[in-house]
């Protein structure tokens, strides 16, 4: 598999690091999902710095390697939400919700680790267009037949309005793996999958049209659209945390 490989004696996790890595790879042209590759005799976070990096997986190779504080997250990052679905119109459904992103697998290789933090969380699933409401009933009227007699002209029942769209499916967790000879401090990963979006709100029934009389009624309202369904959750990732032996 083509990946894009970064190899210095010491990497220092920082705003410096990231920016210098978007202008390589925006330079390289490196596309989307392509693996990335951090090796080095030291890797240590700058204090309590949170290392991002979107729809790529991340390989971590090195002799050390110290979160001092932050962590490693890849969470995929869109400058809008996920997309919601379209309200219903009439008689026709609401849109489902976007689904979430999923997020990178990492993988950390190191003789020693100290404090390390890795998120790989999927996103969650947009909301559901909403339903619309059910129309009003028409009302009734008294006519004169010919002949002079009066006739009722009963009210027309609304019409039904569209239900509502279901959230979408939330994102999944990135895989992730750390092996290592020695740790030290915590050892934590989040890579809980995303949470289906919810579904669009239920219309409200029209009202009903007004009588003409008592015998002479007007439509009933139209029922107001049903609910949509709340998205499904996506697929937590695995984690792998195996100690290794010199040999």
């Amino acid at each position: 598999m083509a990946a894009f490989t970064y190899v210095r004696d010491r990497i220092e996790m920082s705003d410096a690091l990231r920016n210098e890595l978007a202008a390589e790879m925006k330079f390289r042209k490196i596309t989307r999902g392509t693996t990335v590759c951090l090796m080095a005799r030291e890797i240590v976070h700058a204090a309590q710095y949170t290392f991002a990096l979107s729809e790529h997986p991340l390989i971590l190779v090195a002799d050390s390697y110290d979160g001092n504080g932050g962590a490693i997250d890849t969470a995929t990052r869109h400058l809008f939400p996920v997309a919601g679905g379209g309200p219903a119109h009439d008689a026709t459904p609401g849109g489902n919700g976007g689904n979430g992103a999923s997020a990178s697998a990492i993988t950390v290789i190191v003789q020693k680790v100290v404090n390390a933090r890795l998120v790989a969380r999927g996103n969650p699933g947009g909301k559901g267009g909403d339903a619309a409401d059910g129309a009003n009933g028409s009302n009734a009227r008294r006519g004169e037949k010919l002949g002079g007699s009066m006739e009722c002209f009963p009210g027309r029942r609304g019409r039904d309005g569209g239900r509502a769209g279901n959230g979408g499916t939330g994102g999944n967790g990135g895989d992730v793996a750390i092996y290592y000879m020695t740790s030290q401090g915590d050892l934590v990963v989040d890579n809980g999958a995303g949470a289906g979006g919810k579904g669009g709100a239920k219309g409200a029934d029209g009202k009903p049209g007004a009588d003409a009389g008592a015998t002479c009624h007007g439509g009933e309202g139209g029922k107001g659209g049903g609910a949509g369904a709340v998205g499904q959750m996506g697929t937590h990732g695995t984690v792998t945390k195996t100690a290794v032996s010199d040999a």
